[in-house]
């Protein structure tokens, strides 16, 4: 996208962000597979709530002891 006028210089131009679309896109394809696999394989009723969490932690805590970490959550 171009921010002024003139169209030639490379610092005019914004980047545009596709990360948010593409991950709300992936969050409700994994969402619909997750509903339709518990309900397929009768860990879950078809009227209750389907609540998932999943934990990266190689990256974001790699210096705090896993047991720890553990333990507080």
């Amino acid at each position: 996208m171009v921010a002024g006028d003139f169209n030639a210089h490379p610092s005019n131009y914004r980047p545009i962000a596709v990360g948010e679309p593409v991950t709300r896109l992936y969050a409700a394809l994994l969402n619909a597979r997750l509903v339709a696999y518990t309900e397929r394989t009768g860990l879950r009723a078809p009227s209750q709530p389907l609540f998932c969490c999943f934990l990266d932690l190689k990256g974001a805590y790699d210096r705090v002891p896993r047991a720890l970490l553990w333990q507080a959550l």
